[in-house]
């Protein structure tokens, strides 16, 4: 099932910075790797995308998005808007807006919003058609904002969401997240046990996708 890694480095690659995949499980997010991009002088630290918040990441975001604003309103009662940064969203109006303006532009923003100084865009991936259409993962690429405009940072989404497309059609990882042996889950479970576990390599990434 090493169909995801050649498409998220080749995204890394474009981008020149770190590419990201997320997987759903149950009701949250799982990071599953990442892809660093050739400009290594720098780069967005791996562990930042545990804890993946719905309103505060660029990934969360974008998994909102394919959410109607009901379901997002039902989802997010009584869910404590933690502000992050002074850019963080921190009311359901203001992100209901936000996930308005994703849906239209196809990529969710994240500009300082999680973290001062990271910049993050990020797509949903979309299996299944109709009613039966869901969101079971999420792409997108992280980057310092020193090194990016925020012009940029919408040609990278554009990217992103052709990335997307076609991880859409070869998505592979029900398997994997049923027996729990992903990079990411095994990562932060080493950081709870008060371990320093190393950041997952692609070659980490391509034993799950």
């Amino acid at each position: 099932v090493d169909q995801c890694t050649p498409h998220l480095k080749r995204l890394a690659e474009t981008c020149g910075e770190q590419a990201n995949l997320f997987a759903v499980e149950g009701e949250q997010l799982v990071w599953l790797g990442s892809a660093a991009g050739p400009r290594r002088q720098l780069q967005v630290s791996p562990f930042l995308m545990f804890n993946v918040s719905l309103h505060g990441h660029a990934a969360g975001k974008a998994w909102l998005s394919t959410f109607s604003d009901a379901e997002i309103a039902r989802r997010l009662a009584g869910y404590e808007f933690v502000p992050f940064t002074k850019h963080t969203i921190v009311t359901l109006e203001d992100l209901i807006e936000d996930m308005r303006q994703t849906r239209e532009r196809g990529f969710a923003i994240g500009w300082e919003e999680c973290e001062l100084g990271i910049s993050a865009v990020a797509t949903p991936i979309l299996l299944g058609k109709g009613d039966q259409r869901a969101c079971r993962g999420v792409v997108g690429v992280s980057a310092p904002t020193s090194r990016v405009t925020r012009a940029e940072l919408r040609e990278t989404g554009r990217e992103v969401a052709a990335t997307a497309a076609k991880l859409s059609e070869i998505w592979p990882l029900p398997e994997a997240l049923a027996s729990g042996q992903t990079p990411g889950r095994a990562a932060f479970s080493a950081r709870q046990d008060g371990q320093t576990p190393d950041p997952p390599a692609i070659s980490d990434l391509t034993r799950v996708c």
